[in-house]
Parts: C-alpha cells; structure tokens; sequence
C-alpha cells in the first residue's frame, strides 16, 4: 500500500542503520504471519492474540518505554530471516480516562483507548518486542498487559552468547482472570 510505503520512505535512514543489509524497494514480500526468535507473531486480520505486541519505538528505547501496539503487516525483503521482518504497527492512543491500574505498577496492566494512531510505525524485528493481551473496558478503553517475554536480538556474530529471556510471571499467567475480577469490581 502506498501509505505503508510512504511511511517506510520517512524511517529509511533509521532502518538503514538498523538493518545494514536492508534497501529500500517496492519489492517486498507480505507475510500474514512470521516467527521472530521464536515467537510467533501476526497481523491482526489473521489473529488478534499473536498481533498485539509491546515493543520499542526507537532503537535506544528502554524496556521500561516500549508501547503497545497492532499489527497491521509483516513485510520482509530478503529471505525472510528475523532481522529481514518489519513490522507495520499502530499504536494504542492513550486513555482519554484516569488509569486505575497505576497504582498496580507489579500488575502490569494499563488502560489504553482503544483506537490506535492513524500513522503507522515500522518496527525492525531486530528490535525489542513482546506479546500483549487485552480485554475490553468500556467502550472507548482497553486494559493491555505486556506479556514481558521479551525476546533480545542478538546478531549472528554473538550466537555463542545467546541467552533466552523469558521473564513470564505467576501474575501473568493469570492476568485476564484477575482484570475480568477488577472489571467486576468496578
């Protein structure tokens, strides 16, 4: 779509630096879905769970500063390696209402709106992403939670130091239980 391609033309230089390989082209393959690191991830018209993510806005983002997002396509221009994938995502807007779970920072659970950006982002695989899940609030909120199992990338040249990270907490595990119990509360 020319708006996806428009929107690839402004973060060229940054995905240049990112991805040295890469090179802007309108020849590009479109995946419905795709595994990075291990993770399976998909746009949100093949499946709502594995499309929304958390993940970092600039390259230099913290973990502590990634945001959510949807999905929208996966693209590749290569053989499709994970450091070959972009990801074309909209951001969550922020809530137009007071957040009850700020006070629950251990939870990790925030509300957002549910409507998104009308921009798109595109994100390189290389950087830090993760899964999140979501339930309805109201109708103009969403709770998302981060699923925190953050996958790193680690060039090829550093395979001998690979570690997995995978922080997935008991509180996670049950965090759609425990919002449909606070959203009962309410």
């Amino acid at each position: 779509e020319e708006e996806i391609y428009q929107s690839i033309c402004k973060q060229a230089d940054h995905l240049a630096d990112e991805i040295p390989s890469w090179v802007l082209s309108r020849d590009v393959q479109i995946h419905p879905r795709c595994k990075i690191r291990g993770q399976q991830f998909a746009t949100s018209g093949v499946t709502r769970g594995n499309s929304i993510v958390f993940f970092s806005p600039t390259r230099d983002s913290e973990d502590k500063d990634r945001v959510p997002g949807v999905i929208r396509q996966i693209i590749s221009a290569g053989e499709g390696e994970d450091s070959s994938y972009l990801l074309v995502i909209h951001r969550y807007l922020p809530p137009t209402a007071n957040d009850p779970f700020r006070q629950f920072i251990d939870f990790g659970a925030a509300l957002w709106s549910r409507f998104h950006a009308d921009e798109a982002e595109i994100i390189p695989a290389t950087r830090r992403i993760s899964h999140g899940i979501q339930r309805e609030w109201d109708k103009n909120h969403v709770v998302i939670k981060n699923l925190e199992r953050v996958i790193y990338y680690i060039p090829p040249t550093s395979l001998s130091n690979i570690t997995t990270i995978n922080r997935i907490s008991e509180t996670t595990r049950s965090a759609l239980s425990s919002i449909r119990r606070f959203q009962l509360q309410k």
